[in-house]
């Protein structure tokens, strides 16, 4: 197509998109050009629906009585339409951070290499769904040994001295179930050969001053060391006296290494190598912004409704609307849009954005209870009620 023949149908799309707004039957009764005032069809409220509203947000309140809708008398109800602009664009965030992580076999394409976070191939789930992901850049990836266990695997346990076994708590190193050295123990002729125990030298709930044999450790002194030795036990002892923890043996394996004497190394995982990659964090995140045309009323009250929509554009960037009848919505529209479009930044786009235009029915109500009066709101399709003075003493109004 050539490029004037664009040109036009271009032209044509913005002048088409322009004129839909030039009648509208949902404005605001304040702002209704009076050319247009006899087009207008506003959204009727009826009475059996201003008090099943009523009603609803009764129930909703513990403290509220519903006794006093019996003597409630509605004296008037202004309908109207308040239009409601909402911009939303969906961004892209990415980062990227140097990362340590286990090493693994696993293969990596060669042919692949960014040298900027925006050339890794990432794309959302699902649009306007807040979402975070973390990617590994292509070409970043290096393998390398492991300094904290050196290659090993494995951590030596600093608990244990790599012996395996700490001092058995239950019977304080001792072997015995009394805690406290048997006699035929203490005068055994063998004692006075074992070296000193210095509890300075090791550490917490360890014990120094022990042997190993066929693979198994006892501390010295203990009843089982002695029997080991001699091959009989002390003479006095039995079996009953001996710790039913630890057998006599005054130790009981590490309660950090499992009795192993060494950990696996919790930087590689036990594998003796790390990858050095470079992480690519990719946050997707939705920024919105609303505008309410003359309405008094709280916003959070009126997200909780919803209307008929008169417009609904999405577009990697939109345009602003032009040439509506209120000026207040096209001058919001161009104002809230051009502070999404500031939001771009090196390590941030706009992937998408998406603006509705929605007329929400509004109804105000004057009643009266008893010798009072006074005002409520019945909002949107949904026909919410919103009371802004609370009832006191079980009262509804």
């Amino acid at each position: 197509m050539p490029i004037n023949a664009k040109a036009k149908v271009s032209m044509a799309r913005m002048r088409e998109r322009e004129n839909r707004f030039s009648i509208s039957h949902y404005l605001h009764n304040a702002s209704i050009p009076p050319s247009l005032a006899h087009e207008l069809q506003f959204p009727s409220f009826t009475e059996e629906e201003i008090r099943q509203s009523l009603d609803s947000e009764v129930k909703k309140h513990k403290y509220w009585s519903s006794s006093t809708l019996n003597g409630l008398k509605i004296l008037k109800i202004d309908g109207s339409v308040t239009m409601r602009y909402r911009i939303e664009s969906f961004l892209e965030t990415r980062s990227k951070q140097p990362t340590c992580e286990p090493g693994t076999d696993e293969f990596e394409a060669l042919e692949l290499h960014c040298n900027n976070i925006w050339e890794v191939p990432c794309s959302p789930t699902r649009m306007f769904t807040e979402e975070t992901k973390v990617l590994n850049m292509p070409g970043s990836s290096r393998i390398a040994k492991c300094a904290s266990c050196h290659g090993q695997g494995v951590n030596l346990c600093f608990h244990c001295r790599n012996s395996g076994s700490i001092r058995c708590n239950a019977c304080n190193g001792t072997g015995m179930k009394s805690g406290v050295p048997h006699p035929a123990v203490v005068t055994h002729p063998l004692v006075a050969t074992f070296p000193y125990y210095d509890g300075s030298r090791s550490y917490s709930n360890a014990s120094t001053a022990s042997a190993s044999k066929s693979r198994k450790r006892f501390g010295l002194g203990t009843p089982a060391h002695l029997s080991t030795l001699t091959g009989i036990p002390p003479p006095g002892l039995t079996i009953v006296d001996l710790c039913g923890v630890c057998q006599g043996r005054g130790l009981r394996p590490c309660n950090l290494c499992k009795g192993f004497g060494s950990k696996p190394c919790t930087v590689c995982n036990g594998t003796g190598k790390v990858r050095f990659v470079t992480k690519v964090r990719v946050k997707y995140s939705v920024l919105k912004d609303e505008y309410c045309h003359e309405v008094h009323l709280p916003d959070e009250e009126l997200q909780k409704v919803t209307g008929d929509l008169v417009l609904v554009e999405c577009q990697p960037v939109v345009l602003p609307i032009k040439k509506f009848p209120i000026p207040a919505i096209s001058e919001q529209s161009e104002r809230l849009i051009k502070a999404h479009l500031q939001k771009q930044t090196p390590s941030t786009k706009i992937l998408k954005q998406r603006q509705t235009l929605e007329a929400v029915p509004i109804a105000e109500v004057l009643y009266e209870v008893g010798n009072r009066t006074n005002k409520f709101w019945v909002l949107g399709r949904e026909r919410v009620a919103y009371v802004p003075q609370y009832p006191k003493k079980c009262s509804i109004l």
